[in-house]
């Protein structure tokens, strides 16, 4: 387990096979909340295909990720090591073609998680 898989909970979607709820937190800036101790809580949905790749869409910041799990890289949350390119490997716009947020507003997770899969498949 890595530094940051530790502060993470990663929750199994139980009628979705590959299907995760990632939840974190982060402190905010404390020059931004007068030196109170105020936290930020994050969540993302995480598809895991089973062959070392994972799509992910973390609806407050944007856009869907893809993740490929190396031996060694850069340490990551869900795997391991996910490869140095893989922060490059995104797209905002998939996620106004598909209307991921209206999804997520209207509770479809099984629609968003659908979307997450065929991007892993591609």
């Amino acid at each position: 387990m890595n530094k940051y898989q530790q502060y993470v909970c990663k929750a199994k979607v139980s009628d979705i096979e590959g299907a995760w709820i990632i939840v974190s937190a982060h402190q905010k800036d404390p020059d931004k909340t007068y030196g109170e101790f105020r936290c930020e809580a994050g969540m993302s949905f995480l598809y895991d295909a089973g062959n070392g790749v994972a799509v992910e869409w973390e609806p407050e910041h944007g856009p869907i990720q893809i993740w490929h799990r190396v031996e060694s890289g850069k340490e990551h949350y869900y795997f391991d090591y996910v490869g140095l390119d893989d922060y490059m490997s995104w797209s905002q716009l998939a996620v106004e073609r598909h209307k991921l947020p209206q999804a997520f507003v209207a509770g479809n997770y099984t629609y968003i998680f659908k979307v997450l899969r065929e991007w892993a498949d591609e």
